[in-house]
């Protein structure tokens, strides 16, 4: 395993080894993320959608504002998937 046989020289590699790996977590390339759009999403097409898709109000919200708040566009989208 080493050379002197009591294990000091292995557990100093992998700390050193521990310690360069949680360095490079903080410096990893950032994940491009999806550009955000401001989308105005009416309360009447979210309770649409919850009603005839049996979304919760928060994944309904979500797939109007996938669809640029276009009710009819999001009902599709939901169905053909």
């Amino acid at each position: 395993m080493d050379s002197n046989g009591d294990g000091t020289e292995a557990a100093e590699v992998d700390a050193a080894a521990v310690s360069k790996a949680m360095k490079n977590l903080g410096a990893a390339p950032a994940v491009e993320k999806k550009e955000v759009k401001k989308v105005k999403v009416d309360a009447a097409d979210v309770a649409l959608l919850v009603d005839e898709l049996e979304l919760t109000k928060p994944k309904a919200t979500e797939l109007l504002k996938a669809h640029d708040g276009d009710a009819v566009r999001a009902l599709r989208a939901f169905i053909s998937v």
